[in-house]
């Protein structure tokens, strides 16, 4: 027999039942995110989901448990490079119960790929436009040529690099929120011919006058890129094209670039212009014949047109062709005539003076050439016959000829046949004994000049000439401050042995005019 259950009771239980029912909170979805968790080489944005609508996400970043009071979530959640962090979120809606906890680890830790060079590296026989590629965009790139790792301070990669010799290219990229690639090398051997290193003309040097400077190249179609500045010349520098003006001192350097060959080693020369020594003006002598009354010419004296200076040379020219003054004892003075100068003294200033100055010089000195920087050492202690002398081709500066000395001296052919270069009376026109007090050789140019408009040819200073008196002895003309008056007449000759470097020796020069 079945217990009935009172009504109340009943009632009781059902009403129980549905207040229950009643009373019940839904939770929220648990969140996802996108990307998951894991490790990246890159930045990450993650975004957070909750499938519960109009529900909150609140997150941590730090491992703690996410509460109502952790941040909101708004928008993604940026995890930059060289970042590891665990990611906890909740979500949570009014009237329902927080979602579980949706946790997730991110290691970010990007680098940008490694660069890629077209062509690679290799021995190539012409030159080479190097790309620089990489795989990721957006990057920027810098790269060396000098070895050195670059930096991102180095030279921009913007184009191919045209490479026209052999080079190691290093080059390494940059972007932000990346970690730097790793450098890059690539090595390129040309097995060029190399271009010839260009010739300068006239040479180094220094030069009385301003100077147009030819630069050539032996490499057929070369072209040369010069500066004047000392600098090293590039493919950029001034393209040489008609020759180059040097009005004073000046470093010029030079280079010759061809497409397919090495660029020339690099050339230099070095121009110190002087300007014209001081008393050097030359007087023009018109050649012809005269008939002096004594003397070894007197049978008739001939000679061709030529140049001869219109002073004895003074200390100060002679210093400034030879940098030394040789002069000493007394009458020491840029105005004075040089003296203490041997034969083989004259010889090297004439020669000297002719190279800069443009001229072919006249003399040269056994098998070594004109060029006294190529004479051996002692060369003027030695026989002086072993200088020669040149009149064709030179055109340079020399030591007159006896005959053309005393043609000069005597007036040319404008003669009066005067005792003395210009009087007969000795005191209008030279420094002698009779009137030499103080002693010694007096300034240039203060006594009358003869017929010519030359000076000094009598007295002040003996005057060495080319020729050879006898076989051990050259000739001296004019007489000196130390001499009779019988001694200073024109048609008067003394042997000086070649290396007779006596104070009362100076000298004069002349020039053919061809």
């Amino acid at each position: 027999m079945k217990k009935l259950v009172p009504a109340i009771a009943v009632i009781s239980i059902m009403f129980l039942a549905g207040c229950s029912n009643s009373t019940q909170v839904n939770k929220c979805a648990t969140p996802s995110y996108n990307p998951g968790g894991g490790t990246f080489q890159n930045v990450q944005n993650v975004t957070i989901f909750c499938a519960t609508e109009n529900s909150e996400i609140r997150y941590t970043t730090d491992g703690t448990e996410p509460t109502e009071n952790s941040t909101l979530y708004t928008e993604p959640i940026r995890i930059p490079l060289y970042t590891a962090l665990t990611l906890k979120s909740k979500a949570f809606r009014d009237g329902w119960s927080a979602s579980n906890i949706a946790s997730a680890h991110f290691v970010v830790n990007g680098i940008i790929p490694t660069l890629q060079f077209e062509p690679q590296e290799g021995t190539y026989n012409t030159e080479q436009d190097i790309t620089i590629s990489c795989s990721l965009d957006n990057v920027i790139i810098k790269y060396t040529l000098d070895g050195s790792d670059p930096t991102i301070q180095s030279q921009d990669y913007t184009a191919p690099i045209h490479i026209s010799q052999s080079e190691n290219i290093k080059a390494k990229a940059y972007k932000v929120d990346w970690r730097d690639s790793c450098i890059a090398t690539s090595t390129y051997i040309l097995l060029l011919p190399t271009v010839a290193m260009p010739v300068f003309s006239p040479p180094s040097g220094m030069y009385v006058n301003a100077q147009l400077v030819h630069i050539s190249c032996d490499t057929y179609g070369a072209i040369i890129r010069y500066t004047t500045d000392g600098t090293e010349p590039t493919a950029s520098s001034t393209l040489y094209d008609y020759p180059v003006y040097v009005g004073s001192n000046k470093v010029l350097k030079a280079k010759a670039f061809k497409t397919d060959m090495l660029p020339s080693p690099t050339a230099a020369a070095s121009y110190t212009i002087l300007g014209q020594p001081p008393h050097s003006e030359m007087i023009f002598v018109p050649g012809g014949t005269i008939y002096p009354p004594d003397g070894i010419f007197s049978s008739g004296l001939t000679v061709a047109s030529f140049y001869i200076s219109k002073y004895e040379i003074s200390q100060i020219s002679y210093q400034y062709i030879m940098q030394e003054n040789p002069s000493s004892g007394y009458s020491i003075g840029s105005n004075y005539p040089v003296h203490s100068v041997n034969w083989f003294n004259a010889i090297e200033y004439c020669n000297r003076r002719s190279i800069l100055e443009g001229y072919n010089p006249c003399y040269s000195y056994g098998s070594s050439g004109t060029n006294p920087d190529n004479w051996p050492d002692g060369w003027d202690t030695s026989l002086w016959n072993l200088v020669n002398v040149h009149y064709t081709p030179a055109n340079g500066y020399r030591l007159p000829a006896e005959a053309e000395w005393e043609y000069a001296a005597r007036g040319g052919r404008n003669t009066h046949n005067y005792a003395y270069s210009g009087s007969s009376n000795i005191d209008n026109v030279a420094w002698y004994l009779g009137n030499n007090s103080p002693y010694g050789p007096k300034l240039i140019g203060t006594k009358f000049p003869n017929e010519l408009g030359l000076n000094d040819m009598t007295g002040n200073v003996w005057e060495w000439c080319w020729d050879h008196a006898s076989s051990t002895d050259l000739v001296g003309r004019g007489g000196g401050y130390n001499s009779h008056d019988y001694s200073c007449v024109v048609s008067y000759r003394r042997d000086y042995s070649a290396n007779d470097n006596n104070p009362v020796i100076g000298f004069r020069i002349c020039r053919s005019t061809m």
